[in-house]
């Protein structure tokens, strides 16, 4: 077995080598890293239940807190697992991502302002790549490869791409109010955990206010306060078996809840705590000057419904077809080709010019044909829209590879 590994790295060793003295780039980015520890974040669970059991808050009302304070990482996990399909440039993923991005409940909080906040901090930050912030929840390398994902799933369309940065810095400009609990319960104990929760209530701020909350003050619990669990454990009493959120209320899919998630309970400061909002802020930057602009082509690239018939006298290489429409140009335009399926993909069929005019085809079968479809392509449209995708590629790579 320890021969075989050792043959199996000298073999990628090899094809590297060769793909590098070939010029071909290498593959452009690793499977992104995990956005969070599943255990830090239970023990951040559970902190914040033992401060709501603490603070005498029902279980009903301890809950509606929980949720709105994991929102924000729910949606990052969601589209975390859509992620490394994306960076392999997966077309379907692609769209996917992208809709489910823009389409996501809409935090209210104002785009411009948080990217300007993160320019703020950027401007303070130039060493991303030496530095981490201390005690972080999520770290920049789990974040950066959803910026990546948007900005391939864009396609070079600068209006999307920039309504998906938007909605990605919402998202984890509304995490900071988790990320600071994470911090406090890092750096201090249960009791700071419990003072910060208190503060946030008595302030109504961020997850702690409006919509299903109560306006003033907590909620007592008639039963105790002490619902099913205790401050000895898991207060919520554990989850399902292989629940991936390890037992979290809520389950995997996030709930459906209005209301101020939109904003931090504890507006982020431009310190080390925050450098990992500053790094995003010089990441959308630097996306923002490469993004290639996307090319509008004058026509379609390619069609087929100016055709109304198809007549063949053999299924086989030489036989004749026959196609009846009307706007096929007379003689056939030079920048226009029929095309069919074959056994190498889609491919231009030859029709000599006597056998081209506006209203009939007449075109001698190859003898790789397959049963396919058949249509007309516009060669100007193409060849321009294969350079802009070449651009496109060229600048995501370099991105990919320095980020």
């Amino acid at each position: 077995m320890a021969g075989k590994q050792k043959n199996t790295k000298k073999l990628k060793k090899r094809v590297t080598e060769k793909g590098k003295e070939a010029g071909k780039l290498e593959p452009p980015c690793q499977p992104p890293p995990p956005l969070f520890d599943r255990q830090r974040v239970k023990q951040l669970s559970t902190a914040i239940g033992i401060a709501a059991i603490k603070l005498g808050l029902s279980r009903d009302h301890a809950q509606k807190i929980h949720d709105r304070l994991f929102h924000p990482l729910r949606i990052l996990t969601l589209l975390h697992h859509e992620c490394e399909a994306v960076l392999h440039y997966d077309t379907r993923s692609a769209g996917r991502f992208l809709k489910k991005l823009i389409q996501l409940p809409v935090f209210r909080q104002n785009a411009e302002d948080i990217l300007g906040e993160l320019r703020r901090f950027a401007s303070a930050r130039h060493d991303c790549d030496k530095r981490l912030p201390r005690a972080s929840l999520i770290s920049f390398e789990a974040i950066a490869p959803l910026y990546q994902a948007a900005f391939i799933a864009s396609g070079g369309d600068t209006k999307r791409m920039n309504e998906a940065f938007s909605q990605l810095a919402r998202i984890s400009h509304a995490e900071q109010t988790l990320e600071r609990l994470n911090r406090t319960l890092t750096a201090g104990e249960q009791g700071a955990v419990n003072d910060q929760m208190a503060w946030g209530l008595a302030f109504a701020r961020g997850p702690f206010c409006g919509d299903g909350l109560p306006a003033t003050g907590p909620v007592i619990d008639p039963g105790g306060g002490s619902w099913e669990g205790s401050t000895e454990s898991d207060p919520w009493g554990g989850g399902p078996e292989g629940d991936p959120w390890g037992g979290l209320p809520g389950g995997w899919e996030f709930p459906e809840i209005g209301g101020p998630c939109d904003e931090p309970a504890w507006p982020p400061a431009p310190d080390d705590d925050n450098l990992r909002l500053g790094c995003e802020g010089i990441l959308i930057d630097a996306f923002n000057a490469e993004a290639p602009s996307l090319r509008l082509l004058g026509r379609r690239s390619a069609w087929a419904d100016n055709i109304d018939s198809i007549e063949l006298e053999g299924t086989c290489g030489g036989d004749w077809m026959i196609i009846q429409g009307q706007g096929f140009g007379d003689p056939q335009p030079d920048n226009i080709a029929l095309i069919a399926h074959t056994s190498q993909g889609c491919r231009e069929l030859e029709v000599e010019p006597d056998n081209w005019s506006t209203t009939e085809i007449r075109v001698q079968l190859p003898d790789n044909i397959l049963s396919g479809p058949l249509g007309f392509y516009d060669k100007m449209a193409t060849n321009a829209y294969n350079r802009w995708i070449g651009e496109m590629n060229t600048s995501a790579a370099r991105i990919l590879s320095a980020s």
